[in-house]
């Protein structure tokens, strides 16, 4: 703390990075601090105005995910590799090789799975029906594990289904990505999606220029 007068001005603490750089290698402290989201970013664009796009990404330190930083990394990854920077992965435990981390799992290359395990696995949805076939499961399985008061899993899948459909509607991409986990504890469950496109802000933009 520091005292100036009769005021105490509380010190800013000292950020301490989530994602260490040593060269072309990104050492991971986490999969569970979104902050550790941006600082990714930062770095691929760095990286893409560097003659050298090699990146070595090392996960030795991760425990554990969550939906709202492994879908946003997994999907980011897709991406950046399409625009030339080249990933090698270090480390990668079986959860995070279950989790589909490296590259997400396609709906329609991965159905039987899809409709059984959907659940701790990062998903790439690229039709409607893609989304159906998610939606059908994802319900299921939380059915099956949780316990949920009456309307929650029908407030779910219409909401759930309402944010998958608009990714393909407005996003100006045709895929998305989609994560789901159940934490038994605290008896919740939580779902990110994330996609690569416009954002909402430009496709409320768009929408108000064409009416």
């Amino acid at each position: 703390m520091l005292l100036i007068g009769n005021k105490k001005m509380k010190k800013n603490p000292i950020q301490i990075p989530l994602l260490v750089q040593e060269g072309h290698e990104l050492i991971f402290d986490n999969l569970t601090n979104p902050k550790i989201v941006s600082e990714f970013i930062d770095i691929l664009n760095v990286t893409l105005n560097s003659h050298n796009k090699n990146l070595i990404l090392n996960f030795k330190n991760v425990k554990g995910a969550f939906p709202n930083v492994s879908v946003p990394i997994a999907g980011i990854i897709e991406n950046m590799s399409l625009r030339g920077i080249n990933f090698e992965f270090y480390y990668l435990t079986d959860y995070l090789k279950k989790l589909s981390v490296k590259i997400p799992l396609r709906v329609q290359d991965n159905k039987e799975l899809a409709q059984k395990a959907s659940l701790e696995k990062i998903w790439r949805f690229d039709s409607a029906d893609d989304i159906y076939l998610l939606i059908n499961s994802f319900v299921d399985e939380l059915s099956q594990i949780i316990v949920c008061e009456k309307g929650v899993l029908e407030g779910f899948e219409w909401s759930i289904n309402e944010v998958l459909d608009n990714v393909l509607q407005h996003s100006s991409r045709s895929f998305g990505y989609v994560m789901g986990q159940v934490h038994p504890k605290t008896k919740h469950f939580v779902f990110c999606v994330y996609d690569t496109g416009q954002g909402i802000y430009n496709s409320l933009l768009t929408s108000l220029i064409h009416k």
